[in-house]
């Protein structure tokens, strides 16, 4: 298993910094903090080749940074810094609405993840969702970051402090899931519970559905989360770091993580045949039981940096986005 092809699309380190991939047919759609490309890979040649056929540059609000891209069985969300583009396979439409995080199709409607808290959309007016399970530290709980929906059913967001649910049909939301973090008030630093096992901090870079396995992915500043949605947690998590006050000074105090990950920040996450995939700032880690490898520049990366990943079974390939290009790693081996 090695890296066999790297693109990079050239011009300035913005056109280059992946965000976002997504295969959609044979076209993988790759969101980049200048715009959203689109390629077809040659697994024979080992080569990209830009894909006229989609004409992406005619779908309105493609010009702009990309926060997701999200593959959905009839459609192709792409999330920007200006609104969102859907793609069908044949044409384009767009909306601007101003910067979104995240954007999926959720009972037959479509919902956005912004800073300031959750939207969806009715007729064609865009609806605010108050959140009232919020308790701990409003204004970073507000800032949803991610969306997923759960093979139950439900809704579940992502914040910079917690996870929430909301199933619509009963129009119920479920309480502020958190895990133990630590609040610094006046240079004293105090240590608490959380009111689950969701990875210290709490702060989530996204969740993704694992279709294998039927859970939710977690991924936050200081690890893995893997959720059932109800009360199985399993966390997977490289060593990181806490504060600590001694004598009046701030200190950083080292905690075990249970597997070897170059940094403990998590940006993604994947189960492929069995094999969970881990991005990190720090390269692609394969994670197999106790046993990691880690991908990287050493491997041929245009970066370490990590940001996104799509699987295509059809030629077994593993494309990696970086901060500096696309990475493809094939064959992706299966559990032993």
């Amino acid at each position: 298993m090695t890296c066999v092809a790297t693109h990079q699309f050239g011009g300035d380190e913005r056109a280059d910094h992946v965000t976002a991939v997504a295969l959609f047919g044979q076209t993988l759609f790759v969101g980049t903090k200048k715009r959203l490309e689109a390629l077809i890979y040659d697994p024979k040649e080992k080569k990209f080749a830009p894909d006229t056929e989609s004409k992406v540059q005619g779908g309105s609000g493609t010009g702009f940074e990309v926060t997701n891209i999200r593959k959905e069985p009839k459609q192709l969300l792409v999330s920007t810094m200006d609104g969102y583009t859907l793609y069908d396979g044949k044409s384009w439409s767009s909306e601007s609405v101003g910067p979104i995080n995240d954007l999926l199709t959720y009972e037959d409607r479509l919902w956005i993840a912004r800073n300031r808290g959750l939207e969806d959309k009715v007729g064609q007016d865009w609806k605010e969702q108050k959140i009232p399970s919020i308790k701990l530290n409003p204004t970073r709980s507000s800032r949803i970051r991610s969306l997923a929906v759960g093979p139950d059913g439900v809704l579940w967001m992502g914040s910079e402090f917690g996870i929430y649910s909301f199933t619509a049909k009963e129009k119920r939301w479920g309480g502020q899931l958190y895990g133990d973090y630590q609040n610094i008030l006046n240079d004293i630093i105090t240590n608490e519970k959380g009111n689950s096992q969701l990875c210290f901090g709490n702060l989530v870079n996204r969740i993704d559905v694992d279709a294998e396995n039927q859970k939710l992915l977690i991924c936050t500043e200081t690890g893995l989360s893997i959720f059932d949605g109800k009360d199985q947690w399993k966390t997977v998590q490289g060593d990181y770091e806490i504060l600590s006050s001694e004598e009046g000074r701030k200190t950083r105090v080292k905690k075990k993580g249970n597997v070897e990950l170059p940094s403990p920040n998590v940006t993604v996450a994947a189960y492929i045949g069995g094999i969970l995939w881990l991005g990190t700032p720090g390269g692609l880690v394969r994670v197999e039981g106790d046993k990691t490898e880690c991908f990287d520049t050493g491997n041929g990366f245009p970066a370490s940096a990590i940001t996104s990943l799509a699987h295509d079974p059809a030629s077994n390939s593993l494309f990696v986005g970086t901060e500096k290009g696309l990475a493809v790693l094939s064959p992706v081996s299966a559990a032993s």
